[in-house]
């Protein structure tokens, strides 16, 4: 039966990565081959996150939330030791100005600027 990791949040595109059939990968091995890594224009490389729920399916308080800040590009390499399991989560979140452009781009059109006509000089 084959497992999966689950690559969501501001990534290249949001996949689900096939463990190898020994289950053996690390969080790089998520993070590139499943999409193109982190978006680099609105994911923010400070906020990795691998999401991992206990065993127990009826009790979800041992979810862990381990943390990776790879501004720093020497710790990415934590990124190459780091071995997921299956069904675990990695999630890249939002640049602070990714969240700011995408409620501009809600407001702005309640507004109904784009019905102004603006002349044009010749």
């Amino acid at each position: 039966m084959r497992e999966y990791v689950y690559v969501i949040g501001e990534v290249s595109q949001q996949s689900r990565y096939t463990l190898p059939f020994e289950h053996r990968a690390v969080l790089a091995d998520a993070l590139l081959e499943s999409g193109g890594g982190v978006s680099s224009l609105m994911g923010n490389p400070k906020q990795i996150y691998v999401l991992r729920g206990g065993a127990d399916l009826k009790n979800f308080a041992p979810i862990k939330a381990l943390h990776l800040d790879a501004k720093n590009a020497a710790n990415f390499i934590l990124a190459t030791r780091l071995e997921l399991r299956p069904k675990d989560v990695v999630f890249v979140g939002t640049q602070p100005i990714t969240n700011w452009n995408r409620m501009l781009n809600q407001i702005i059109p309640s507004l109904g600027l784009s019905n102004i006509n603006i002349p044009v000089i010749e």
